[in-house]
């Protein structure tokens, strides 16, 4: 936090018995806020890139390691941030980095899905990727999931993260990171 404040930016921290929030502004720059959580990681960073074009970041880090057989884990990946745009935000990229080698098989797989809420409704699965035979996750590599259809998500919508065991399920490592990426 030093180095930053030496950079001129301005700190501002919340310490609350659930999360730490850091919320930094460099002089005429965008804004980002970083929320440490008990269970997992989550990041949210606004960044500027072109005049009145912005980029935001939706990470996830899911913490422990997910044992097979373990079901449907669901993990909350962020809210939507607010936008000047009425149409709201458009996913460009959505990845996965595990920490250590998955490979994927048929009989006994698993599924990441990256859903959208509205009110506590999931309204789509905004991308997906099938652990099955040919389809890895190398150790801290990104892996692009594929998004399916043009996802528009709305400022105060959620986006989480569901992980779902198929047969006997297929073991994920600890801090496997998720990222969507959206303009």
């Amino acid at each position: 936090m030093e180095k930053l404040k030496a950079l001129g930016y301005r700190l501002a921290s919340l310490f609350t018995h659930k999360e730490l929030v850091v919320d930094w502004r460099p002089e005429g720059k965008g804004r980002a806020k970083v929320r440490s959580f008990r269970r997992g990681l989550a990041v949210f960073m606004t960044v500027p890139l072109i005049a009145g074009a912005a980029f935001e970041v939706l990470q996830l880090d899911t913490g422990a390691a997910i044992a097979a057989a373990a079901g449907t884990s669901t993990f909350e990946l962020g809210e939507v941030p607010m936008t000047e745009a009425e149409q709201g935000w458009t996913v460009n990229r959505v990845t996965v980095t595990a920490s250590a080698l998955v490979t994927g098989v048929n009989t006994n797989s698993g599924t990441i899905n990256v859903r959208q809420l509205r009110g506590g409704v999931a309204q789509q699965t905004i991308a997906s990727i099938a652990l099955v035979a040919g389809t890895n996750l190398p150790a801290e590599t990104p892996v692009v999931i594929p998004i399916t259809g043009s996802p528009n998500v709305q400022s105060g919508d959620l986006l989480d993260v569901q992980y779902v065991q198929i047969g006997t399920g297929l073991a994920l490592p600890a801090n496997c990171v998720v990222k969507v990426e959206m303009s």
